[in-house]
């Protein structure tokens, strides 16, 4: 039973992780939009333009900006009172963001698997499993 749990825990994120590039190759061209719109009319926080060179790399972490943006909480280095706030609310940048949240839900699965296998491997490795 332990050993299928672990097989399962280590093929998940590998699975996530395929079906996060396979979604991010289809919704590239939101994603590039968003960060196209939103660079012509705003200034984004350095490290924040950084991710946005970075391809699927840095993707995670712009659609935690973007997807924040929409919920209007805060944005380090970002005052809150910014017109960039509004940008969500602007054409359809916000189903432009909503189809990020599934690729980001994904990969954090995945991330909470890597880290449930390595308590696993923690609780071996100190024998209380």
């Amino acid at each position: 039973m332990m050993k299928t749990m672990i097989m399962v825990l280590t093929m998940l994120p590998s699975v996530c992780l395929m079906v996060s590039v396979i979604l991010y190759c289809k919704f590239q061209s939101n994603y590039k939009k968003l960060v196209r719109g939103f660079l012509g009319k705003y200034t984004i926080p350095s490290h924040y333009l950084l991710y946005s060179h970075m391809g699927f790399f840095g993707f995670p972490l712009m659609a935690y900006f973007f997807i924040n943006l929409s919920e209007n909480k805060k944005i380090f280095f970002l005052e809150k009172n910014s017109p960039a706030y509004n940008f969500p609310l602007k054409d359809d940048n916000m189903k432009l963001i909503r189809t990020m949240k599934p690729i980001i839900f994904i990969m954090l699965f995945g991330f909470f698997c890597c880290f449930l296998l390595g308590v696993i491997a923690f609780l071996i490795k100190i024998h209380l499993i």
